[in-house]
């Protein structure tokens, strides 16, 4: 779409994208959304309105830099990859050990202490034995192993536990 960048900062990942934006002269950088008065903004966006040779300025710089394949380019590599799962195995226990006690899955969990090895195979033994609990891997078919996903099921209701590997 041929329309100049009016980039309003969300997140501060987002930052560094509007200043470049802004300094390539491919658009205005209007800053963080909670220090933007409106009608500055308004006035910005006026200003664009009726300048037509700013607009056009900002567009062949945009369309110097920007090939517009971009959606092309990051949807290839996501259809590339085909996710299935599969019934968690006793080969998968030490995998799983692993996983559980990388450090952000640990902050994210309802129990954040480490996980002894031998506390994990006393767990891990009592789930594969059970009935209620439905246990599965999901890979890729590219890196193998991504995630875990367990299902327990109550009379009433079902807890999930998901986590992606580190």
């Amino acid at each position: 779409m041929r329309i100049p960048h009016m980039v309003i900062i969300l997140a501060q990942n987002q930052q560094l994208v509007a200043e470049g934006i802004a300094k390539a002269g491919m658009g205005l950088n209007l800053g963080w959304h909670n220090n933007i008065d409106s009608s500055w903004m308004a006035q910005e966006i006026y200003s664009l309105i009726f300048s037509f040779e700013k607009r056009v300025v900002m567009l062949k710089k945009a369309e110097a830099k920007i090939d517009g394949e971009g959606v092309s380019r990051v949807i290839k590599p996501i259809n590339a990859v085909s996710i299935s799962i599969r019934r968690v195995t006793e080969s998968d226990c030490e995998l799983i050990w692993r996983w559980v006690n990388d450090k952000e899955t640990r902050e994210a969990s309802f129990a954040e202490h480490y996980i002894s090895w031998n506390e994990h195979i006393q767990w891990f033994d009592s789930v594969m034995k059970r009935d209620d609990i439905l246990f599965y891997i999901a890979e890729n078919n590219r890196k193998g192993p991504v995630g875990q996903l367990r299902f327990e099921l109550k009379s009433k209701e079902t807890m999930v536990s998901l986590s992606i590997c580190p």
